[in-house]
């Protein structure tokens, strides 16, 4: 038996160069594909974002009520403020009263007769919200230009993140 040795000529191709206008061409088609490319998956994502988005809301609407009053029940059964699932938790929390001036100019000079420390003159002239609130409190007299709203207590429904 004979020993034979076989060799193939392998050549290599060249490394890809932009050396011609029509390679320069064929990379800048490529980019402009990429772009083109990433804009409608952009779009679409924006798109799907938006349904998701509308069916979460639709979700909240239609079920956010009920799970909130069985949370309550769940967490004054725990004596805790949040009640913590596998996918998410429902918290409470008491959110004190506060008020909101709805007309400035007319808050202010209601202040200014039944409440003078709570106006002050600088450079403008401010309302002192806390010196609001403690004669709301001391007098119940809520006055022109405020809104009171009453102590509640917000909910916040938080999905766990899912892998």
């Amino acid at each position: 038996m004979e020993n034979t040795t076989y060799t193939e000529a392998t050549t290599l191709a060249a490394p890809f160069v932009i050396d011609s206008e029509s390679r320069a061409e064929w990379f800048l088609a490529k980019l402009a594909a990429m772009d083109a490319e990433r804009e409608r998956i952009t779009a679409n994502a924006a798109k799907r974002a938006g349904e998701i988005t509308a069916d979460r809301e639709r979700l909240m609407h239609q079920f956010g009520d009920q799970l909130t009053a069985w949370a309550r029940q769940e967490a004054d059964t725990r004596r805790r403020k949040t009640v913590t699932m596998l996918h998410g938790s429902v918290s409470f929390r008491t959110v004190p009263a506060r008020f909101t001036v709805a007309d400035a100019a007319l808050a202010t000079e209601s202040a200014r007769t039944a409440c003078p420390d709570a106006v002050s003159v600088e450079a403008v002239e401010r309302l002192d919200h806390r010196a609001l609130l403690d004669y709301v409190e001391a007098s119940g007299d809520v006055l022109p230009g405020i809104e009171l709203h009453p102590a509640s207590e917000s909910v916040s429904i938080k999905p766990g993140a899912k892998e």
